[in-house]
């Protein structure tokens, strides 16, 4: 189809070449798991394979032309959920470590990115949000 497009829009990715959430994981083999505020902020997460597959069947399936679609996971979570599920997946129970809300934008630097990534000013303006969840929508196709 001449001019057609997709477009696939993930929430946070994890996966074996992941840095951010990675440094999750070692923080709660540590014991601790920091949280901004009490730990509500609401999150979606993919799995990058999953992710990869999603990316795959929107590209090859021709009902797809022309349409935004949302890669994520149907369930939120909030982000002190989260850290407990990665602490449970590395046999540990991390202590809550509650971060003040107003640092919740210090990890941004003046240009708007994020100071410990490579991350875009998207990402800092969705970590300062309430919720970093993909709208209601269409979820992206699978096969």
């Amino acid at each position: 189809m001449a001019g057609a497009w997709t477009i696939v829009r993930p929430p946070t990715v994890y996966g074996e070449w992941d840095r951010e959430v990675l440094k999750a994981f070692k923080l709660a083999r540590m014991g601790v798991a920091p949280v901004f505020g009490d730990g509500s902020q609401e999150l979606s997460v993919i799995y990058a394979g999953d992710l990869a597959a999603a990316l795959v069947a929107a590209a090859t399936t021709p009902a797809t032309a022309n349409r935004v679609y949302y890669a994520a996971h149907p369930v939120v979570t909030t982000s002190r959920d989260l850290v407990r599920a990665i602490g449970r997946a590395v046999g540990r129970e991390p202590r809550i470590v509650p971060l003040p809300e107003s640092w919740r934008g210090a990890s941004c630097g003046r240009s708007g990115r994020l100071r410990t990534s490579r991350a875009g000013r998207h990402s800092c303006r969705a970590i300062k949000r309430p919720n970093f969840w993909p709208r209601p929508g269409r979820a992206a196709p699978t096969r």
